[in-house]
């Protein structure tokens, strides 16, 4: 059994939860299956193989919040790594290769940027040739690591800004989906004027579990009004999921069928086929599945999650061949399979699909920031930039649906049991919402194979699956985030 072992002399720098999320990985990216547990002030991390790999792990930085960090590539050994002076390492290591990779990509650096990696590395030598004293060593990398990072933040900005400079001398105006879901009830005018000034789309999410609550009977009021209601504003339409294996989206009759899994997907079959034949020509793109990669609502193999995945989307293109399929997957970094027995990370599920040419048209990514369980860590903007970038290799265009909370506190309408962890910011607030939320949109509408960016939660009125993450409050008051949304949608799309 392979194991690594990091010495932390500022374990309070290591959230309770953090070891839940642990994990190394390799090349590309994909977690390796381990045991990460603390050895008196020493964290250890077993698993079956001895590969190298960069261990990840959520830290509380000084500046900036906790957040997930990497070390650099290193090798199992006897003696322990120092944790700080390893994290400080990789995140240096990050900003430095991301900086000279955009450079020779024509990206243009700031004497900032050069500033804040000059200071980043002096901090990171000096942590690196006192390991002798382990508090000295901890003091010096935490402050590379808030030098670095305040770098990464710099980078991210000016390249996104010189990205979507350059895709305007192209085109003044980008024709990128913009949405949230469309509203269940009436709006009132002033929310109605908001809304309208900052989204050009909508989702319409046609739940199984709101639509046929008994086998065979359909109830297509509420979707027939959402439908409606972006037609009369001629929002573009994006829907689904038809599929996505929670509690919450299965209608509760289907379980009676758990354990016969040609039942379970004739039925799916056919709620997909009945929804496409009564919206075909009224929607935009099809969401066919979603969070197949990790839905634990039913026991299924992971077989029967990709013939499920097949099954839906051979149905959609069967009823409505003209209209574009997309299949959409959570948790991109897939910490989860550091501590499951699932095989196919999100990314080699996707691969599969596309490489059964089914006739997958793009490929949705879902990005709940700063949630857990069940949502995804909060990262820097470059290391979610590198990311998307991973996904654009298959070459087809990238919906992202986002949502980032504005509260830390606990919200009872809320059905999700992931819970909003302070990450990137100290707490999260309505201002860090619309802070966090203009980094990450800007940087995903910057990129060419990005051609949809999703906020996945309307209001935190009403029963809604994540804890404060919507445009509304909970009096159907604006956000700060519609604000900064707004802003985004007049100065580059449509």
């Amino acid at each position: 059994m392979g194991q690594m072992q990091f010495l932390a002399p500022n374990r309070e720098r290591v959230p309770s939860r953090a070891l839940e999320s642990a994990y190394i990985a390799g090349q590309e990216g994909i977690p390796w299956q381990s045991r990460t547990f603390w050895r008196e002030d020493c964290l250890v991390v077993e698993r079956e193989i001895g590969d190298s790999g960069n261990f990840h792990l959520a830290w509380t930085t000084s500046n900036h919040g906790e957040m997930v960090l990497s070390t650099a590539s290193l090798a199992e050994r006897d003696e322990p790594y120092l944790l700080p002076v390893e994290l400080a390492r990789g995140t240096l290591n990050r900003l430095r290769n991301q900086m000279e990779s955009w450079k020779m990509a024509g990206l243009e650096l700031s004497p900032r940027i050069l500033e804040y990696v000059q200071a980043a590395t002096e901090s990171f030598v000096r942590s690196a040739t006192s390991q002798q004293d382990l508090q000295a060593a901890a003091r010096h990398a935490d402050l590379s690591i808030d030098r670095s990072l305040e770098g990464v933040f710099l980078l991210a900005e000016e390249s996104s800004r010189q990205m979507l400079a350059c895709r305007h001398q192209q085109m003044p105006r980008l024709g990128t989906l913009f949405a949230v879901e469309a509203p269940a009830n009436t709006l009132s005018p002033a929310a109605e004027k908001a809304f309208l000034a900052t989204f050009n789309s909508c989702m319409t999410p046609f739940r199984w579990s709101q639509i046929e609550k008994k086998s065979g009977q359909f109830d297509w009021k509420l979707a027939d009004a959402q439908i409606r209601w972006c037609q009369k504003h001629d929002l573009k339409v994006c829907s689904g999921p038809l599929l996505r294996l929670s509690a919450h989206d299965l209608p509760d009759w289907l379980f009676l069928w758990e354990g016969d899994f040609d039942r379970i997907l004739d039925h799916a079959v056919k709620f997909a086929e009945a929804v496409v034949q009564r919206y075909s020509g009224r929607v935009h793109v099809w969401t066919a599945v979603s969070r197949m990669n990790v839905g634990q609502a039913m026991v299924l193999s992971e077989e029967q999650r990709f013939r499920l995945a097949v099954g839906m989307i051979e149905a959609v293109r069967r009823t409505d061949p003209r209209t574009p399929v997309i299949v959409n997957f959570d948790q991109p970094w897939a910490e989860y399979l550091a501590n499951s027995q699932i095989e196919l990370s999100p990314f080699h599920f996707a691969d599969a699909l596309v490489r059964a040419e089914l006739g997958v048209a793009g490929i949705g990514l879902e990005l709940n920031y700063g949630y857990w369980p069940g949502g995804s860590l909060a990262r820097d903007v470059l290391e979610c930039s590198r990311q998307i970038d991973r996904w654009a290799q298959f070459g087809l265009p990238l919906l992202i649906e986002v949502l980032i909370p504005s509260s830390s506190e606990e919200d009872a309408s809320a059905w999700n049991r992931a819970v909003p962890v302070a990450g990137g910011v100290n707490e999260f607030t309505p201002e860090t919402q619309a802070r966090l939320a203009e980094s990450l949109a800007t940087m995903f509408i910057s990129k060419q194979s990005v051609h949809g960016l999703i906020w996945s939660q309307l209001s935190d009125a009403a029963r809604h699956e994540f804890s404060q993450g919507g445009v509304f409050d909970a009096k159907w008051a604006p956000k700060p985030l519609m604000q900064t949304l707004a802003k985004i949608r007049r100065a580059h799309l449509t």
